[in-house]
């Protein structure tokens, strides 16, 4: 096995990335719409199982509780191209922004 350097470009490339993930990371709240309901507190929740099922719905119950996982191309999410902030469905916590959103091409 070879190890090989980076290039200068590749290099300036990351730190390029690396402030516009830090810009991300800093101004992620203008992002928010104004009635988002989104938590600061990384407190664990402790909830019961009747608990969650009843703030959750069931597809969100099944992938966020029981570990499942959606059909492929199945969210609705999958052709959102607003710009904002993608929140747990369980803890409302921001999980990461449209910028950050990965587009596989498929």
């Amino acid at each position: 096995m070879a190890v090989t350097g980076r290039s200068r470009s590749a290099w300036s490339a990351d730190a390029a990335g690396d402030k516009s993930l830090d810009r991300i990371r800093k101004n992620w709240r203008s992002l928010l719409a104004r009635d988002a309901k989104v938590s600061l507190s990384t407190a664990p929740l402790r909830k019961s199982k009747a608990e969650w099922k009843q703030s959750l719905s069931a597809a969100q119950f099944y992938v966020l509780r029981e570990e499942g996982t959606e059909r492929p191309f199945s969210s609705p999410l999958n052709d959102e191209k607003r710009p904002g902030v993608y929140v747990c469905a369980g803890c409302a916590l921001p999980l990461f922004t449209s910028r950050m959103k990965f587009d596989s091409g498929t």
